[in-house]
């Protein structure tokens, strides 16, 4: 039996966070996974290389594929899953919709699988949305707002679920630990395609934010975690200038490289982060953490996890004050059997 998933799957740590849990769940249930990706293969590649000894993997670009070769390759799939992230958005995110709607027409059956729903005030997104709704069996969103938005744009209710973030599966697996010394992990956002922020001043702020989170910790060790190496190098290499001129010892980890950054993460002191998935898994792990709020997805992540005084606020980010109380265990029980659950639909 072949399964078939599709995503921005490249060089991006959330990304490849649900594209990885996915893999561990399937890889039992079907002979063979076709991945196609919006992103870098030869990074994405990299990234599941240690996969491929647990089930045969297929990697496509869809930047170099036709739609006659897509039909090829998808063809014999038993389902086809959008594998999470927020995917839908006026920031160009059509969630897939053109091989989506192919794979329907062949009679594969189409599922979102964790996905979020950003900003939708432009008609396109708000018309890609509405086609998702018709083409496909099931769509699964991760936080209840964007729940209200498909509802809004009359996707079917039959079609609509809840499931929470599909990367809280990571926290159940054991994770070693890379490095010895106590240290924050910080992760930086390129807020480029972001008109009302200003992206170096953003950056540098968080930075200087860390740089006090380390001195009301004693700490002297930052682990400069750079989710997607395409679109943050230029900002994570600013930041890790100020760390060093703050006197902080840095250590660099790529999205990429997943059984580090993971580990990094689980075994953090404190995660400071503008990109989500760092947060998720801090939270999954139990691990404090704060949040930046450049995109309503953090802000809909921490509504739901009931952690809003973990979201740094937009505009002020020099007058927040960090929550060191450790992170409530209450409303993780039933995760993974809600996941599980959900995944267990298609297979």
């Amino acid at each position: 039996m072949k399964l078939s998933l599709i995503g921005y799957y490249g060089g991006n740590f959330g990304d490849l966070l649900m594209l990885s849990t996915l893999i561990d769940y399937y890889k039992d249930k079907f002979s063979e996974i076709a991945i196609f990706t919006y992103g870098d293969k030869d990074t994405l590649d990299q990234a599941i290389a240690f996969q491929r000894k647990n089930v045969r993997l297929e990697t496509f670009s869809l930047l170099k594929t036709s739609i006659s070769q897509f039909q090829s390759q998808v063809k014999g799939s038993s389902a086809i899953i959008w594998g999470g992230g927020t995917c839908f958005m006026d920031q160009g995110g059509t969630g897939g919709i053109k091989y989506m709607t192919l794979a329907k027409l062949t009679g594969i059956p189409v599922y979102y699988m964790g996905i979020g729903i950003d900003t939708a005030n432009k008609l396109q997104t708000k018309m890609f949305i509405k086609l998702a709704g018709m083409i496909s069996n099931r769509i699964f969103l991760r936080d209840h707002k964007s729940i209200a938005v498909a509802k809004e744009l009359r996707v079917p209710y039959n079609k609509l679920g809840f499931v929470p973030d599909i990367a809280f599966l990571q926290a159940t697996n054991e994770t070693p630990r890379i490095f010895e010394e106590d240290y924050v992990v910080f992760s930086c956002r390129d807020l480029t395609e972001y008109k009302n922020l200003n992206n170096s001043e953003v950056n540098t702020k968080l930075a200087e934010l860390t740089v006090t989170l380390c001195k009301n910790l004693k700490i002297r060790n930052v682990v400069n975690l750079i989710c997607d190496s395409e679109t943050d190098l230029e900002q994570a290499q600013l930041c890790e200038e100020i760390f060093m001129q703050n006197g902080l010892e840095t250590k660099k980890v790529f999205g990429y490289e997943l059984d580090a950054a993971v580990s990094s993460i689980k075994n953090a002191q404190f995660v400071l982060t503008a990109r989500l998935h760092p947060a998720v898994l801090a939270q999954s792990s139990k691990v404090r953490y704060a949040i930046y709020n450049y995109s309503d997805k953090n802000l809909k992540f921490t509504e739901e996890e009931n952690e809003t005084k973990r979201l740094i606020n937009r505009h002020q980010i020099d007058n927040y004050t960090f929550d060191f109380q450790p992170i409530s265990t209450g409303h993780a029980d039933g995760k993974k059997e809600d996941i599980l659950a959900v995944l267990g639909e298609v297979a």
